[in-house]
């Protein structure tokens, strides 16, 4: 409440609570006199350091949420509604519209179809915002320096993982075909805690701080890694458009950089000894699936995993 008092006072906001907070970010419902009522998102740090993420820059994910908003409104995915980005002695904060959540649970089928909305967005060839997660780069260069770090950020705890960590020679080539691929927005972050929900159906999508800009299938194998939501999200998916094809190996580099990210979680982030094996075991496994003795073969996707 510290971090937030300064903005209620200088807004003007009343009647204020907590809706959500997460590793980085505080949110909290208030209301206005002007915008009646609002969702104020509060970072926890102006920079955030962690074993995923060694150098963000709060305020350049606040404003690229609100511009990823702008982008969206009155378009097919649903968005609050950007109102301002907040700062006070340099910290920032964010003011958008507050959309109702009923608690429910988003069906795997909705969550496939709003995946497949997002990466159907047309992106205006003049849209210049820099996102934090592209790390100043391409997306495939980006995925391959993060997954390189993440693998060293992972082997200061678990020394064994040197034994089968992948090094750059062997990840660049898997990654030269998806350069191919078009380009589009990926949210990267698509699940239940990050969408507003009423009735089983998502009517906000939340939390763009790990937006990217590259092929469909970065998003579409992350999703699938992370959440497991089997055929019924692919079904979703494909009433808007078509999964992404890619070869065996580079499905299992996308999940990769999925599982790295989710085993340092439960390693460094928010520690968990009951996931904190079979994480890294799942990070192993799909290491050495993409040794170069492995042949790369061609499959749409694999749902069955």
């Amino acid at each position: 409440m510290e971090l937030v008092q300064p903005f209620i006072a200088s807004e003007g906001l009343t009647d204020p609570e907590p809706i959500g907070q997460g590793l980085e970010f505080v949110v909290f419902k208030a209301k206005s006199d002007k915008h009646g009522y609002v969702a104020l998102r509060v970072p926890r740090q102006k920079v955030f350091r962690n074993v995923n993420d060694p150098s963000t820059n709060a305020k350049q994910l606040i404003y690229q949420e609100l511009k990823i908003y702008e982008l969206l409104r009155g378009g097919p995915v649903p968005v609050p509604k950007p109102l301002c980005l907040l700062e006070i002695r340099d910290y920032p904060a964010m003011l958008s519209s507050y959309v109702p959540d009923d608690g429910s649970e988003v069906h795997p089928e909705e969550l496939g179809r709003l995946a497949a909305l997002i990466h159907s967005t047309q992106l205006p060839l003049d849209w210049n915002v820099e996102l934090a997660a592209m790390e100043g780069t391409d997306v495939l260069t980006a995925l391959v320096q993060r997954v390189l770090r993440r693998f060293d950020q992972l082997a200061k705890e678990e020394p064994s993982v040197n034994d089968w960590a992948l090094t750059k020679n062997e990840l660049e080539p898997i990654i030269v075909l998806l350069r191919h691929l078009p380009s589009c927005l990926l949210h990267m972050d698509l699940r239940d805690a990050n969408l507003r929900i009423c009735k089983g159906k998502p009517v906000a999508v939340i939390d763009w701080t790990n937006a990217l800009i590259g092929p469909a299938a970065v998003d579409f194998f992350r999703i699938m890694e992370l959440s497991r939501p089997g055929d019924a999200f692919i079904n979703g998916y494909s009433t808007i458009k078509s999964p992404p094809k890619v070869t065996m190996d580079e499905e299992a580099f996308l999940r990769l950089d999925a599982a790295l990210m989710i085993a340092l979680v439960f390693i460094s982030e928010a520690p968990d000894q009951k996931r904190r094996e079979p994480s890294i075991r799942r990070v192993e496994e799909l290491a050495r699936m993409l040794r170069p003795a492995n042949n790369s073969v061609h499959s749409s996707f694999s749902s069955q995993k």
